[in-house]
């Protein structure tokens, strides 16, 4: 049953129509990803307010608890793709929000794309991650699009077009994400396919 007591992650069958907890942790449990059998999570500490990310494999019934590279005052929006994880991470030595990586079952993170802004809100698709780029402070500066080839460890820009290019989701070769300009015509989306940039709606 739900603790309304507490913040937890759950498990629906579409299937049986049966819902259970994941894990019955009593820390706060947010932003869930899954990937086959596998799934992820931030877990704030009810003790120290500490923030870890949780890989559980929902066979074995095993959970791996990773901590921040930092201080581990936050990490956030966990995403997996096989084996690979990928997250925010908070750097407190300049107050930003960086990318960091845990490649395999049983490695540590590892902080792989950061800068002078905010890098944020990564997805992953097997070996390509994208995220946003902020030149500045997010929501109140330009921010570009930005995929990193984990096999060669390189970054290159995906769209530089827009004032701000927000929340990229990726699957196969395409990357979809939010674009807006300051010109009063709102929010749009947006498709980049083997090079070129379309406008959906």
């Amino acid at each position: 049953s739900r603790d309304p007591s507490t913040s937890q992650i759950f498990i629906y069958d579409l299937i049986t129509g049966e819902e259970n907890p994941v894990n019955l942790s009593q820390n706060w449990q947010f932003q869930p990803a899954i990937y086959g059998n596998t799934v992820v999570w931030t877990e704030m500490s009810s003790i120290d307010y500490s923030m870890k990310i949780i890989r559980y494999d929902m066979v074995t019934r095993t959970r791996d608890d990773y901590s921040c590279n930092f201080d581990g005052t936050e990490f956030n929006f966990p995403k997996i793709s096989g084996n690979t994880i990928v997250c925010q991470d908070y750097n407190v030595t300049n107050s930003n929000w960086d990318i960091s990586v845990v490649r395999n079952t049983g490695s540590q993170p590892e902080l792989i794309i950061y800068g002078d802004g905010d890098q944020k809100h990564p997805e992953i698709y097997q070996n390509y991650i994208v995220y946003e780029n902020w030149t500045g402070i997010p929501y109140s500066s330009p921010s570009d699009i930005w995929l990193y080839n984990l096999t060669n460890n390189t970054a290159v820009p995906v769209s530089e077009v827009f004032y701000q290019e927000t929340f990229p989701h990726i699957y196969g070769e395409k990357i979809v994400w939010e674009a807006s300009n300051l010109s009063g015509d709102g929010t749009h989306i947006h498709v980049y396919d083997k090079g070129v940039i379309t406008r959906l709606i």
